[in-house]
């Protein structure tokens, strides 16, 4: 990667590259710096987001048919927000190329963008051969079977006070996370 900047004013710009192809994965701008101030929310979370897809929609490929944003999948930061964006095949998120936008909580423009922009149109197997859902649960149990702990959650930001009895799958190091979607069968780390 190869990272590019340029300053004027407060502000300083920011443009990565990939050396070998050039390909811009992210680009942002930042302030020169940082005031300590109380920061107000002028941007509502809807409003910001609206903001990111049209921005995003600018630099995807013509292709791209749809976007998907998880309802978790942004944060509030400072005095912005971030969201991450994951394109789709077949309705299906492709979870591993993802974009991100940040926008400023206060003024409602772009501060930063990132992701691999510029990919080639991906022919990937359509979902109507896979394995059901409840299958794959079950694959996926044999390996990470689920156990009882107390634990305190999460709950707004902020740790629970007092913890709750929950179930957690157990790790194993040996089994991935990830069920092949036609074979049913756990996909294993290779060594």
């Amino acid at each position: 990667m190869k990272e590019f900047r340029w300053q004027k004013g407060e502000q300083s710009g920011f443009v990565i590259v990939q050396e070998k192809t050039g390909q811009v994965t992210s680009v942002g701008v930042e302030a020169k710096t940082k005031i300590e101030r109380k920061v107000t929310r002028k941007v509502t979370r809807e409003d910001a987001q609206k903001t990111a897809v049209q921005l995003l929609q600018t630099y995807l490929n013509t292709d791209t048919k749809m976007i998907v944003s998880e309802v978790n999948s942004y944060y509030w930061q400072g005095d912005h927000y971030t969201f991450t964006f994951y394109p789709t095949v077949h309705d299906i998120p492709i979870i591993d190329q993802t974009y991100a936008v940040t926008i400023h909580g206060e003024t409602g423009k772009p501060v930063q963008m990132s992701g691999e922009f510029g990919h080639r149109k991906l022919n990937l197997p359509t979902p109507n051969k896979a394995v059901s859902a409840e299958q794959a649960a079950k694959e996926y149990l044999k390996y990470h079977p689920l156990k009882l702990v107390y634990m305190k959650p999460i709950i707004g930001g902020q740790k629970a006070e007092l913890p709750v009895l929950a179930y957690i799958a157990e790790r194993n190091e040996q089994a991935g996370d990830s069920i092949d979607a036609f074979t049913g069968q756990i996909i294993q780390h290779k060594k």
